[in-house]
């Protein structure tokens, strides 16, 4: 999950590699995640210049998110592609920027996580719950009934 520069430029590229993370830690208590399994993230490195690097990700993590209607914990498995690019280049706004000699995938892998994980999750058998709680119509203005009087004198 951690190469230094000095150990890319050694390694002959393409390369690939396949770990497991504990991110717990991390993810635990962000929006509605409730737990989290271990990680596991397979890839390969490419060299793409003098000290670029692209990193094709392959991210598999199962969650425990909180149900949207009974926050009840929900298991949601999160299965997700990335690719990612690291560049001592400043300048490059598309990628990440290697900071020190050492590129560190952590924080892209949690950054992808929480990209592919749903805003709400909801629990089996209550689909029809929240479905029927969206469908309210908020179109339509809501007169508070002390004014309703003074509806008439604006004609």
């Amino acid at each position: 999950m951690k190469w230094t520069l000095a150990q890319l430029r050694k390694t002959k590229c393409p390369f690939t590699f396949s770990f497991d993370i504990d991110l717990s830690e991390d993810l635990v208590g962000f929006e509605d995640i409730l737990d989290t399994d271990l990680c596991h993230v397979e890839g390969v490195c490419n060299s793409t210049g003098y000290d670029d690097y692209l990193f094709d990700l392959h991210i598999v993590v199962p969650l425990k998110l909180q149900c949207a209607i009974t926050l009840n914990p929900v298991s949601y498995q999160i299965d997700t592609q990335a690719q990612e690019f690291f560049t001592l280049d400043s300048t490059n706004e598309d990628a990440n920027i290697i900071e020190g000699q050492t590129i560190d995938l952590r924080e892209v892998i949690i950054t992808n996580i929480i990209l592919a994980k749903p805003m709400k999750v909801v629990q089996e058998g209550h689909e029809d719950d929240f479905k029927s709680a969206s469908d309210t119509k908020e179109d339509e203005p809501k007169i508070n009934p002390a004014f309703a009087s003074l509806k008439n004198l604006l004609k």
